[in-house]
């Protein structure tokens, strides 16, 4: 049994987090106060964490961006710039530019195999992904647009 240093509480040594620089390997305060004041300092320097972890974004983006490629696509950095280089930097589907776009262009892939079907700009990405990637939607679309545009 140990009691909390800020509660006064005694409580069983389990309610406390290890920490070895002490001499009962535990930290003085239990579990719960401890939490409360974790996020009292999360809370207090939220500003200044968000400054540096944008810092190190900006400082690794190229790092940050093999991660994701890797992680959700299973590509590497690598292998986006050859795909990239091959569809000329523009999207697959309206030839917008990276630079257009305003960031890389997005990695477009099947949702049921996940497999990777081009780069897009965000504004067709997010187009496909509204119309769930069916193709009988996207003519639908167009008949529509078709039929009911001036510009036709």
């Amino acid at each position: 049994m140990k009691t909390c240093t800020k509660c006064k509480t005694e409580k069983p040594i389990e309610d406390f987090t290890r920490d070895k620089s002490r001499r009962d390997g535990r930290f003085p305060q239990c579990k719960v106060c401890k939490a409360g004041v974790d996020q009292k300092q999360y809370a207090k320097n939220a500003s200044k964490r968000k400054a540096l972890s944008k810092i190190h974004y900006d400082n690794n983006k190229d790092a940050h961006a093999c991660r994701t490629l890797q992680r959700k696509y299973g590509i590497s950095l690598e292998e986006y710039e050859e795909l990239h280089k091959k569809q000329d930097g523009q999207c697959r589907i309206c030839d917008t530019t990276a630079e257009e776009n305003g960031r890389r262009l997005a990695v477009d892939h099947n949702h049921k195999t996940g497999e990777v079907r081009g780069l897009l700009c965000d504004q067709c990405n997010v187009g496909l992904g509204k119309f769930k990637d069916s193709p009988t939607r996207l003519r639908a679309a167009l008949n529509y647009l078709e039929e009911t545009s001036y510009y036709g």
